[in-house]
């Protein structure tokens, strides 16, 4: 990554310069977890019975109804130790720490040592 990390940011900042313009964040103190946002996406008819991410119940009622899904303003948080992803929703601890940072080449060789190919 060529790009260079931008540190000690308020959640406020990390939202609006970072978050919205495609970049990943994560607090300096939690390193094993990334923050982003989903890219939005309109799923449409044809596309739904193929997805795996949806049980086949939800696939009918959305086939017989509304027949399309759309994504979007959704926040994931990654556990890049398990490749989870969970819709994020910050605490009132993250809303207030003055030490999240830019997802680029200072973290991420500090996230390549802590969690990368062993």
């Amino acid at each position: 990554m060529e790009s260079v990390s931008i540190m000690n940011m308020t959640f406020g900042s990390a939202l609006n310069e970072c978050i919205k313009h495609n970049v990943c964040i994560c607090r300096k103190e939690d390193l094993e977890h990334i923050i982003t946002a989903q890219v939005p996406a309109n799923i449409e008819e044809n596309i739904i019975p193929k997805m795996t991410s949806l049980n086949d119940n939800v696939k009918e009622i959305l086939l017989a109804t509304c027949k399309k899904i759309k994504y979007h303003n959704q926040l994931l948080k990654i556990n890049l130790k398990t490749g989870e992803a969970v819709q994020y929703m910050p605490t009132s601890e993250d809303l207030f720490a003055n030490d999240w940072c830019t997802v680029a080449s200072y973290i991420y060789e500090d996230i390549i040592k802590l969690f990368g190919t062993k």
